[in-house]
């Protein structure tokens, strides 16, 4: 049963689709008056002060995927700009470094009491949505589904090199790595998923030990070392070196 929000200072408000504020904005919007007076709510204090709150803090299951990915991006590019191209070891650990970061914010934020996040739902006779604040193991499960959804990116990304490969052998004569006839696509797919599952399970191992002083990086490779050294170095081979306007070096 959801648990909504109840407070002695406001009552509870709807998200913009209902009340006062949005009745207002599609009313604006069919007098055509919308573009010339955006500050439609200036004339209800409490919306705008209740929305200036929560709108900072919401944490959807989009903005938890956006937030990774991007993390995730700004750690390639720093990448690139020291090495001039990253690999297929360069985004495991780009992927890992941005799980890590996100998870550590969200447990010290609660563990020193700083963070506060919200979710819009409706209650369970379906009236709302209201706003409910969210605890620290429903953060930690949005971000696992994330994760996840990184997870099948990454794979996808491996899957395109392989039919990279394959169309530079049957087009261009290129005959690709001897793994590449050794390997099949379904052993990509798991070879990458249990790879990111076995670094994230380590890592929340290991936070519990070490904190935000443990080394994220180090802790891919190990992962990587003692996993299928076979896959890995195909992998490795079907990735390539990604640089900017090419797919392969």
């Amino acid at each position: 049963m959801i648990k909504i929000e109840q407070s002695t200072q406001r009552p509870q408000l709807k998200c913009p689709t209902t009340g006062r504020a949005a009745e207002n904005m599609r009313e604006m919007k069919r007098q055509g008056t919308w573009l010339e007076s955006p500050d439609i709510y200036g004339k209800d204090p409490e919306y705008i002060d209740f929305m200036k709150e929560t709108t900072p803090n919401l944490a959807s299951n989009e903005w938890f995927y956006g937030t990774l990915m991007s993390r995730k991006s700004d750690i390639l590019k720093d990448c690139f700009n020291r090495k001039g191209g990253y690999g297929f070891d360069d985004c495991v650990a780009a992927s890992a470094a941005a799980y890590a970061s996100l998870y550590r914010e969200i447990v010290e934020g609660y563990e020193n009491g700083t963070r506060v996040r919200y979710a819009f739902e409706r209650d369970e006779n379906g009236n709302g949505p209201y706003r409910r604040t969210l605890s620290m193991e429903e953060e930690l499960e949005k971000l696992d589904k994330a994760f996840e959804r990184l997870i099948g990116m990454d794979e996808l990304a491996v899957n395109c090199s392989r039919i990279y490969a394959e169309n530079q052998r049957r087009y261009h004569h290129a005959e690709p790595d001897r793994s590449f006839h050794v390997y099949n696509e379904n052993q990509e797919y798991d070879y990458v998923r249990n790879t990111y599952q076995k670094i994230r399970s380590c890592y929340r191992e290991q936070f519990k030990q070490y904190g935000k002083d443990m080394d994220i990086r180090a802790l891919v490779f190990s992962v990587l070392e003692n996993g299928n050294h076979g896959l890995w170095e195909h992998c490795r081979q079907l990735y390539g070196t990604v640089k900017p306007f090419s797919c392969r070096a």
